[in-house]
């Protein structure tokens, strides 16, 4: 077997082993082809080649920011596997192909799209490269997750690259430093606490629930179009199962919810107050979503805590895409007391998703994408 002198390219290391080659394959068998082991690009790595037992045996090792895509006969791939044996009939080529690596960095804004991320693509190996994360309005920048790591807690993190890589920008919300202002009450999956202003906001899609479903069927409720379809579907599945709901509450304007806050501090004090209401602004029921239920048309809210139908609520109510928004034991999270009548619609898929992760549904709201208005003078630093 005889190396040809491109083969002399690829590296000098390999410059004695064509020898010993050369010398080794001849004095074993003199008629034994001769095989031109090559590389292509020649920079790309190392190819070494040695007679055995009648056969020949190539090994590629790629070059640092190189892969090895493939031996190559006659322009046709040979073998995927860095270590290929064959044995040849007459004087031929084999080429190791090898591609320069270029490594893909991907990048994700967390799941409740709290900013932008900038900075991803394809790039060399060892090359050095910067990422950028900018939160926006409402959110701040938590750090940069690797492997579900912190990598990096600045909003410009550069690194070199060594490999693939999947990098998630955290966001969470920054309820603390200010009262954020929903920007759209009609989103189902807004969130609506104390820390959160929904203005004078005002549904126009509100129409009139079925008197026979009200505790005080000579008043006027009013629920969302969508919301209150499935409330229907509700109702009726519990009726059918024996259990028979009364709504005490549905939709409350912003003048409503003004009323009935001022009412209870006059009774309690602002502070017991805001522990079982809302402020005008901040209540679920302003959004025409949230209805508060009792047993029967006499019964009252503080009476509906292990009824059946109450019972039956914290069963079933997710399949029609309700949810309780003020669980038990959970006030220091919600805000509010304990409220087995209060239940919000968010929709199916989100209320099955909720009910499975065992989340609160203000826990469960913060983990998706929210909207606030931006003030005038804010500068995003």
């Amino acid at each position: 077997m005889k190396l040809s002198k491109n083969m002399l390219l690829v590296n000098t290391s390999i410059i004695v082993l064509s020898i010993s080659l050369l010398l080794a394959f001849r004095l074993i068998d003199r008629s034994f082809p001769d095989v031109h082991v090559l590389a292509y690009p020649t920079v790309g790595g190392v190819v070494q080649g040695e007679q055995l037992e009648g056969q020949v045996v190539v090994t590629a090792e790629a070059n640092k920011g190189y892969r090895f895509l493939g031996w190559v006969q006659n322009g046709q791939v040979v073998s995927e596997k860095a270590t290929f044996s064959f044995k040849p009939s007459n004087e031929q080529t084999i080429t190791a192909n090898f591609q320069k690596y270029m490594a893909e960095i991907k990048l994700v804004a967390s799941e409740n799209l709290g900013g932008q991320v900038y900075g991803e693509g394809e790039f060399d190996f060892d090359e050095e490269i910067t990422v950028i994360a900018e939160p926006k309005f409402g959110y701040v920048f938590e750090g940069w997750i690797k492997d579900g790591n912190i990598v990096s807690e600045h909003l410009d993190y550069s690194f070199v690259v060594k490999d693939d890589a999947l990098l998630e920008a955290r966001f969470k919300l920054d309820l603390k430093s200010q009262t954020l202002r929903i920007s759209d009450g009609d989103y189902f999956l807004a969130l609506v606490n104390k820390d959160t202003y929904l203005g004078r906001y005002a549904p126009t899609d509100l129409v009139s629930i079925n008197k026979d479903m009200l505790k005080y069927p000579q008043w006027r409720y009013e629920l969302r179009e969508e919301a209150y379809t499935n409330l229907e579907k509700m109702w009726k599945s519990a009726k059918e199962d024996g259990v028979v709901l009364y709504i005490a509450s549905a939709y409350r304007s912003y003048d409503t919810q003004s009323q009935v806050f001022n009412e209870n501090v006059n009774r309690h004090g602002e502070i017991v107050a805001n522990r079982s209401s809302a402020r005008p602004g901040e209540s679920e029921h302003q959004l025409g979503t949230a209805v508060d239920f009792v047993a029967h048309k006499n019964g009252r809210l503080m009476d509906f805590e292990g009824t059946p139908g109450a019972l039956w609520l914290m069963e079933n109510a997710h399949k029609y895409g309700f949810i309780m928004s003020y669980p038990k034991g959970k006030e220091e999270i919600t805000g509010y007391i304990y409220e087995p009548w209060h239940y919000r619609y968010i929709g199916m898929d989100a209320a099955q998703e909720c009910k499975e992760a065992g989340l609160t549904l203000v826990e469960y709201l913060m983990t998706k994408p929210q909207f606030f208005e931006k003030p005038a003078e804010y500068v995003n630093n």
